[in-house]
């Protein structure tokens, strides 16, 4: 469902009609007399959500850094926004109901690989247990090595499928309305 659109080119957001009629994202735009203010909320709902949009916040797995991040590209540098409820209800609903089945496992693959990288960063290879034998197993290492590079293909996967089911998604929303009595061209009469 393409209820919010970034065009990285022109750095615009677009959002679809339909999507304030869904009382999460209507309850934001409602609560600002600014628009600007509604877009730049809307904004930062579907770039921490969304693991279609062309930005890399999606990967970032703490989401109190990621919402720092999204914080500083969309309300700026020195900026003290905190996210009020209703962005965060809005933000809970985008990632149960609008992003596709595909999302949850991308989320699942993005925690393996961070575990992995983590467990990589964190392991004391030159620990050794009391009879003097190493706690890790450099085999195990070079396996885990090894097997990074599928962690990355199932990721970049995973997000090309998202994106085709978001498009499917819109392209089925148009595809099933009917042509209306009098919405023929002129060679239709």
């Amino acid at each position: 469902m393409n209820l919010f659109d970034f065009n990285i080119e022109s750095g615009n957001l677009t959002i679809a009609p339909e999507a304030l009629t869904l009382i999460p994202f209507k309850k934001v735009w409602e609560s600002n007399k600014d628009k600007k203010k509604s877009i730049k909320e809307l904004a930062y709902v579907y770039y921490m959500a969304s693991k279609s949009n062309e930005l890399v916040f999606w990967q970032i797995e703490d989401e109190g850094v990621r919402s720092e991040e999204v914080i500083t590209f969309v309300f700026g540098e020195n900026s003290k926004y905190k996210p009020s409820v209703h962005v965060i209800e809005a933000l809970d609903f985008y990632k149960e109901k609008v992003n596709p089945y595909s999302a949850g496992l991308l989320e699942s693959a993005l925690k393996g690989a961070f575990t992995a990288k983590q467990y990589i960063e964190q392991a004391d290879w030159a620990l050794k247990d009391n009879s003097g034998k190493f706690v890790y197993d450099v085999n195990k290492l070079r396996d885990l090595f090894l097997k990074l590079p599928d962690f990355d293909d199932v990721i970049q996967t995973l997000r090309k499928k998202i994106r085709q089911e978001e498009q499917e998604d819109g392209n089925k929303k148009r595809g099933q309305r009917s042509i209306g009595m009098y919405e023929g061209g002129v060679d239709d009469v």
